[in-house]
Order: structure tokens, then C-alpha cells, then sequence
């Protein structure tokens, strides 16, 4: 995660932020700067990896390595993580608004296929 916010700059874009002096959002536009972009980036794969780890973590016995086994035996998880990437997702396009209490609440800024 660490070498994300570092060397993200380098992957994702043709300018790389400075993680300290370049500002959220642009003064004049409002619109988000790529150094906003690159921390919700950070915070989007933040999230991802703990999906994933909680269906990792369904299958604790220590002889049982596939956690694929019995995924489909319960609902209340299936909702549990449907509803998770939903607000997930929801928070990610609420501040890829230029700039509303909702935007500026989350911190996001807005996520294409290309970044």
C-alpha cells in the first residue's frame, strides 16, 4: 500500500503529484487534482483488499484451504458484500461530483477506467 501512494504517481499518471504541497482540489475549477485522485485510488484498493479478506477469512479450519468450498451456503454474506461494494461504489461517484458537502464528507475524487 505504501509503495501505492509512492510510486502510484509514476503508474498512473503523466505528472507526478507532490504528496505534500499539491492541494485536493484545484482552487479555481474545484475540480480534483491528481494527487486526490491517487488517494482514493489508495483508499479504493484499501477497501478491495479487505472484501477479499473477508472471504478469506470465512474458512478458518487449519486442514480446509479452499475458502471457494462453501460460499454459497450463506445469504447474510452475500448481502453483507453486495452492500459493501455498493456504499463502496457510491462513495467513489458521490465525490467524483465537482464539489458538494458529500464530496467534500469523503474526501474522493473521480476514478476512470484509465486511472
Amino acid at each position: 500500500m505504501l509503495t501505492l501512494m509512492f510510486f502510484g504517481g509514476l503508474i498512473f499518471f503523466e505528472q507526478v503529484p507532490n504528496l505534500i504541497y499539491t492541494p485536493l482540489r484545484n482552487s479555481q475549477t474545484q475540480k480534483a487534482t491528481t494527487r486526490l485522485v491517487l488517494d482514493t485510488i489508495c483508499f479504493h484498493t484499501f477497501v478491495l483488499m479487505n472484501i477479499f479478506n473477508m472471504i478469506n477469512c470465512r474458512v478458518v479450519d487449519k486442514d480446509e484451504l479452499n475458502v471457494f468450498k462453501t460460499i454459497f451456503n450463506n445469504y447474510i454474506f452475500w448481502l453483507i458484500l453486495a452492500i459493501e461494494i455498493l456504499i463502496q461504489q457510491l462513495m467513489i461517484n458521490q465525490g467524483s461530483v465537482k464539489l458538494t458537502i458529500g464530496s467534500a464528507l469523503l474526501g474522493t475524487g473521480p476514478l476512470t477506467v484509465w486511472q
